[in-house]
């Protein structure tokens, strides 16, 4: 949020003139690392976005743009300084964990894997055809991504082209790789494939890819209005039946809990335990009397098992 916010005061300050904007977006680029980590590369999205589109911007409106330019490069240094320099201040800060050193580059087959992850979240609603083609030819499934959503980005490319808004497009490019980068060189393979709250950064970019790419269709063509909605509907149907289906994952695993629950309830003296309930709940069928988490490294040797315990 604080990227966001610190993006649009920069903008605001460039059609404006007001000063008190470049103060707000400089703020809210230092304050972003504080939230989370990924906020580090405030600064430098602010450095992305001057050189993509603000730089010409008074070019392009015939204005004096003199001074406004002296001041957004001095608050842009001072929020790439800030971020850069957060890493020494995060080190010195004593924290629970043992390791307090700066964050170690993952092996490099890990941020391919990361990449094509994050790749295929920017070109989600084309996606599911990358499933498909890895399910009928010979290909593996980070083949397919690459090559469903290389094609994708080449044909948006394109109209964006056709219509003089390949800027866009660039700075949409930018941002996701700008605001992927932390969690891609950072984070093991196995954190960020179920961490898909780390696109949630990365999903400006692509909000602007992909609304830009319905304006411009829609804006020119002659039924416009019912062109948008259409593409809007096409691009909104494949995230919502993906919720829809981690939703049904939920309500399959609350089946066996709410047996367990009623089992154990049967028992209400006893002590219960759980050995290993995420293995369990991938294949729990029959339940006995049991209930308390336990981990793999118990001494128990069947994993997904329920046992009594009985009371000391």
């Amino acid at each position: 949020m604080l990227v966001l916010l610190s993006v649009l005061a920069i903008l605001n300050f460039y059609t404006s003139g007001d000063v008190i904007w470049a103060y707000i977006s400089a703020l809210c680029a230092c304050l972003a690392p504080f939230a989370h980590e990924s906020g580090i590369i405030a600064g430098y999205v602010l450095v992305a976005l001057w050189i993509v589109v603000l730089r010409d911007f008074h070019k392009q409106n015939k204005t004096d743009s003199s001074e406004i330019t002296i001041s957004a490069r001095l608050f842009i240094s001072i929020s790439v300084v800030a971020n850069t320099a957060f890493p020494l201040l995060w080190t010195s800060i004593d924290k629970m964990r043992l390791d307090t050193g700066l964050p170690t580059l993952r092996p490099l087959l890990e941020i391919w894997n990361n990449t094509i992850f994050f790749f295929a979240a920017y070109t989600f609603p084309v996606q599911p055809f990358a499933l498909f083609l890895s399910n009928q030819m010979s290909w593996s499934e980070p083949q397919s991504v690459v090559i469903v959503g290389s094609l994708c980005l080449v044909i948006i490319a394109l109209i964006f082209w056709r219509f003089d808004k390949l800027r866009l497009f660039l700075l949409s490019i930018t941002l996701v790789m700008l605001m992927s980068l932390p969690s891609i060189l950072t984070l093991p393979q196995l954190y960020v494939v179920v961490s898909p709250r780390l696109t949630v950064l990365p999903s400006i970019g692509a909000v602007l890819m992909w609304s830009g790419l319905v304006s411009l269709i829609a804006s020119r063509s002659k039924y416009h209005s019912w062109l948008a909605v259409l593409l809007s509907a096409t691009l909104l149907t494949i995230p919502i039946r993906y919720i829809n289906s981690r939703v049904e994952l939920h309500r399959r695993a609350l089946a066996p809990i709410l047996d367990m629950v009623s089992a154990v309830e049967l028992f209400p003296e006893d002590t219960h335990l759980v050995v290993n309930p995420t293995t369990w709940l991938a294949s729990a069928t029959n339940l006995s009397d049991s209930t308390r988490w336990c981990s793999s490294d118990s001494g128990i040797s069947n994993p997904g098992q329920l046992v009594g315990v009985k009371p000391q």
